[in-house]
């Protein structure tokens, strides 16, 4: 029995059976992005998809292959920018 002002606890979400496949509207969803700039991405291959039984699919993991790829060149981006910041300071 619960004490007063005690709440039941939620599942924990890692026990959750995580999707293979996403529609691209999920993705669109998952990243903040617009449907139509999912599909623009998608379509161009930027981000991988395959079709099953005639339906349009990112696999999770090349989602997150994509993510981490995008996650590396920002952060390099961002050192790069450090440098030349330091080599103009010191010109």
């Amino acid at each position: 029995m619960r004490s007063k002002g005690e709440t039941k606890t939620m599942p924990s979400q890692t026990n959750s059976i995580q999707p293979m496949l996403y529609s691209v509207t999920q993705v669109a969803k998952l990243i903040g992005f617009s449907r139509t700039k999912a599909y623009d991405l998608v379509q161009r291959g930027r981000i991988p998809s395959i079709v099953v039984e005639g339906k349009l699919r990112v696999p999770r993991s090349a989602l997150l292959a994509w993510i981490a790829q995008h996650a590396q060149a920002t952060e390099a981006a961002r050192a790069g920018k450090s440098h030349e910041q330091r080599q103009a300071k010191g010109r």
